[in-house]
């Protein structure tokens, strides 16, 4: 299976764990518990279509407007190099692409070793406190003033790990950053939320993190991460690690909300 299927494939299992799955061939529609308007209720493609989407899609309308939403379409575009012209010619409008940034076993290089820095992997047996301090970590990497993590929303999170695992980097002792990987899934997992907290950045702990994770995710059996970033330097810092662009996730939309 090529890399491009793989992703599809993950995207879509991902969806999977977070949304109950509605079937309108050839599309499969995610909606998410309540009947709210939200961004991540979307239909993928059960296959790479290719021929006129404008009668499916019809069919695939119906279950967003009775949520008062509208079509949202999200897909791997090398899976489907076709499907992006032809909802284009359906009126559906694109949204900013994001691009997949993927490392292998062959690519991978591990960083220089950052002197002091150690890293905490996290399970669902893990302590409470260690699950506090990991998405305390996280949060303040994203947002220097956020309220500390409950113990409730630490045993939650601690038994929605399942698989995936969560990291926490300390710095001669203090936390200083903190990411997770989802998964793993038919050989692929995705690195997630890697930050590193404001007054410990520049000194080489994002990308020690990010490399544990992938090097924790490949010793595991897994044979393709992958992230996504907009941040410029960020970029850099993945692609020294082996992360390169590979492929687009598309996302279309109707023009106008539903009457």
């Amino acid at each position: 299976m090529v890399a491009a299927d793989r992703l599809q494939g993950f995207l879509r299992w991902k969806a999977e764990q977070q949304a109950s799955a509605l079937l309108v061939p050839p599309f499969t529609i995610f909606l998410h518990p309540g009947n709210v308007a939200g961004e991540d209720d979307h239909a993928v493609p059960d296959e790479p279509l290719a021929g006129d989407v404008r009668a499916p899609l019809a069919e695939v309308r119906g279950p967003f407007e009775a949520r008062a939403q509208r079509l949202r379409v999200r897909f791997v575009a090398e899976f489907a190099p076709e499907l992006a012209r032809r909802l284009r010619a359906a009126g559906l409008v694109e949204e900013p692409p994001v691009e997949l940034l993927v490392c292998t076993r062959e690519t991978f290089r591990q960083p220089a070793a950052v002197p002091g820095l150690t890293m905490v992997t996290l399970t669902a047996d893990s302590p409470l406190a260690d699950i506090r301090e990991g998405l305390d970590t996280n949060e303040q990497g994203f947002d220097p003033g956020p309220m500390p993590v409950t113990d409730t929303q630490a045993e939650e999170f601690r038994r929605g790990l399942g698989e995936s695992r969560a990291f926490t980097a300390r710095l001669h002792g203090q936390p200083a950053g903190a990411g997770m990987s989802l998964g793993p899934h038919a050989g692929v997992s995705e690195l997630t939320g890697i930050t590193t907290v404001c007054a410990f950045r520049r000194r080489g702990v994002a990308s020690s993190l990010t490399a544990f994770a992938a090097r924790a995710a490949f010793e595991c059996g897994v044979e393709l991460v992958y992230l996504t970033t907009d941040n410029p330097d960020a970029k850099r810092v993945y692609r020294r690690l082996g992360f390169h662009p590979y492929a687009s996730w598309l996302s279309y939309t109707d023009p106008a909300p539903p009457p």
